[in-house]
């Protein structure tokens, strides 16, 4: 037998309910439907005809839209007596949503919808002959089974077999609860493919200049967390394009984070997977950031260079006089703090929210290596530092700074003309109150190479050719109250 399907529209949307047709026909042709149409529009002559259908065929499609809604069969008692054929097992009636309209309180907003589980209008999806295809699926699985139900000898090889329809919802049942059985997957267009394969592509390109970066410049600690999380994004939208792609019914062909993120909540297993993955990412730019920015452990270098020793001075007041005129550093007071030599040492002094310098008069050193003892002596807030900088512009701030803070935070920075300083190295511990411990500082340049080290522990050297010359000087900085840093014996040699 064939089954009768008929087809329910209004005239001003043939052009949409003829496309639609045209993936009807292989079922029309292989004999499983005799398939009656008429708009319902078509005039008074044709409205026995179309009562006639409405009551005896076996699948009764209605095509949605704001057209049809405003036509009397919407409301009218042949539509009643379809909703109740439908009711009583008597006939399969779907919707088939084709434009935005407003029909949920139409008498007929109950019934199941087509494609399986979704609403949207058929106008909404990027690939209409897919979505389409899905629906004639759906009719045809639904079609078989309703022929075995009516002759059980039909030979099930010929109908190519599908032992049960598939399950709808109503249309006001849909987001309420999951149904159990998926719908029939279509092929993944060339479009979506296209798609899946640019996002393997920015990921793999992602991750190149992150490892790139870390390999030759160092990771800022942001980056080193946010570039993997655009990565694991990346991967979403590329499964989700996939997954949209193969599922056009459920999310109308188009790409949203949300519909992937439904889908991972049903596939535990695809949540674990992506969650480690993302894990890992993360795991991985922090690590990279620690090994570029933590202290290695290699021994501080030799105190003996192959250059000359300029200078040599325990920077306290017990230097003998007849030195005491070829001192760089002299002592010197300003409006917000001071520099001067006590019996213990320099001490560089600055109040609250002020950076007080003391340069190194006469001092410009282009490949040289520095060794100064540290302290900070008072200090409240990881804003409060003291430090060193060197091959400084004596006419402008541009120069390059090493500093510790009062919580143990290290940096070395290139400052520009303007005060903004560009990270080279940021080694953010935060976890203890250093003041009143001594740290021994080395700063080591050669040409365009940089290698700093902290209690005979040394930081990866860094390439940068901001500055090739200039002068050196002691600094102490405050955010919070008063800050004093006091500085012993340095030594300074040419390389």
């Amino acid at each position: 037998m064939s089954v009768k399907i008929f087809l329910c529209y209004s005239s001003n949307d043939e052009r949409l309910v003829n496309q639609f047709k045209i993936h009807m026909m292989p079922l029309k042709r292989q004999g499983l439907i005799d398939r009656y149409d008429r708009n319902i529009n078509a005039g008074t002559e044709w409205e026995q005809e179309i009562d006639t259908h409405l009551n005896e065929a076996n699948i009764i499609l209605l095509f949605i839209s704001p057209d049809f809604m405003n036509s009397d069969y919407a409301y009218g008692i042949e539509m009643q007596r379809a909703v109740e054929r439908d009711q009583r097992g008597e006939a399969h009636v779907f919707l088939i949503i084709l434009r935005p309209t407003d029909w949920q309180g139409a008498p007929f907003a109950k019934l199941r919808v087509m494609p399986q589980n979704s609403s949207r209008p058929i106008t909404r999806w990027s690939n209409r002959d897919q979505v389409f295809d899905d629906i004639v699926t759906e009719i045809s699985n639904l079609a078989k089974s309703i022929t075995r139900k009516a002759d059980p000898g039909i030979d099930r090889e010929k109908l190519d077999e599908n032992p049960s329809p598939p399950i709808h919802k109503t249309a006001s049942e849909e987001g309420s609860r999951q149904l159990n059985e998926e719908p029939p997957q279509a092929q993944v267009v060339n479009s979506g493919s296209s798609k899946w394969v640019l996002g393997r592509i920015l990921i793999i390109v992602l991750t190149f200049l992150w490892v790139l970066g870390a390999i030759f410049n160092g990771l800022s600690f942001l980056a080193s967390i946010i570039l993997p999380i655009i990565s694991g994004l990346v991967l979403l939208v590329g499964y989700d394009t996939l997954y949209a792609t193969k599922h056009p019914s459920k999310t109308g062909g188009e790409v949203s984070l949300i519909n992937v993120a439904r889908d991972l909540w049903k596939n535990r297993k695809i949540s674990i997977i992506s969650i480690l993955l993302l894990f890992i990412l993360i795991a991985g730019g922090i690590g990279i950031y620690n090994f570029q920015h933590k202290a290695t452990g290699s021994p501080i270098p030799n105190t003996t260079y192959t250059g000359s020793l300029v200078l040599q001075d325990s920077l306290t007041t017990n230097e003998p006089p007849n030195n005491s005129n070829s001192r760089p550093w002299i002592n010197f007071t300003s409006q917000h703090g001071f520099c001067k030599f006590t019996a213990s040492g320099y001490l560089v002094s600055t109040s609250a929210n002020t950076k007080q310098n003391c340069i190194a008069l006469g001092s410009d050193y282009s490949d040289f290596a520095m060794k100064i003892e540290m302290t900070i002596l008072k200090g409240s807030g990881d804003g409060d530092v003291g430090g060193i900088f060197f091959r400084a512009d004596s006419q402008a701030p541009q120069s390059y700074i090493f500093y510790i803070s009062a919580f143990d935070a290290r940096a070395l920075e290139a400052v520009a003309s303007d005060n903004s300083g560009r990270s080279l190295i940021h080694d953010g511990r935060y976890v203890s109150d250093v003041t009143n411990q001594t740290f021994v500082i080395e700063i080591i340049a050669r040409g365009e190479n940089i290698k700093v080290c902290v209690n005979n522990q040394c930081y990866n050297e860094f390439p940068d050719g901001a500055y090739s010359h200039g002068a050196i000087g002691l600094f102490a900085q405050s955010d919070q109250g008063q800050t004093e840093v006091q500085f012993n014996d340095v030594e300074v040699w040419t390389l």
